[in-house]
């Protein structure tokens, strides 16, 4: 199941639209990095590799740039509320992007 989350994942990271995204906003500031999203309260980390043209989920990857870790709940209340300073205590980050 995890295996075609990343696959579906995937396929809508590489439509044009997310590539074009990718190219005006973020590809300045993490071409060529990896970033692990830890999710404390179950097994999942996800890998986030931003290459030269695009960004893709994997599970695996020898060089981890930076590590983001947090319950699940914090990553949702934090999305949602726009970046609240409450729910960014809760998430730790390890590294140097």
């Amino acid at each position: 199941m995890k295996d075609e989350v990343i696959k579906k994942v995937n396929e809508v990271l590489n439509l044009e639209l997310s590539r074009k995204i990718y190219q005006d906003f973020i590809k300045t500031k993490l071409a060529n990095k990896v970033i692990m999203l830890k999710i404390n309260d179950s097994p999942i980390e996800l890998l986030l590799n931003f290459e030269d043209e695009k960004v893709c989920l994997s599970t695996d990857s020898n060089k981890i740039d930076v590590e983001i870790s947090g319950s699940l709940t914090s990553f949702i209340f934090y999305a949602f509320s726009g970046g609240s300073d409450l729910f960014s205590s809760k998430i730790n980050i390890s590294g140097d992007v």
